[in-house]
């Protein structure tokens, strides 16, 4: 499976500080990627609940699943 994506058609609502993960699957028209908590820069999180679920962040967390569609 390939993906040809323009990063001008990212949306980032959550705030993963230019963070962008890559495709893993598909649902529909839906793609799912994931992201290690250990590179997410929490100054850049917009979301108060993701920023919750980060806050005792460790290396040894899993990944956070993202699900997301292009414009």
């Amino acid at each position: 499976m390939s993906f040809n994506i323009n990063k001008d058609k990212i949306v980032d609502d959550m705030g993963f500080g230019g963070l962008f993960p890559l495709p893993v699957g598909t649902i529909e028209n839906t793609y799912i990627g994931i992201i290690d908590p250990s590179q997410i820069d929490m100054n850049n999180i917009s979301n108060d609940k993701l920023n919750k679920l980060l806050l005792d962040k460790s290396p040894d967390d899993n990944p956070v699943i993202v699900l997301y569609k292009m414009q």
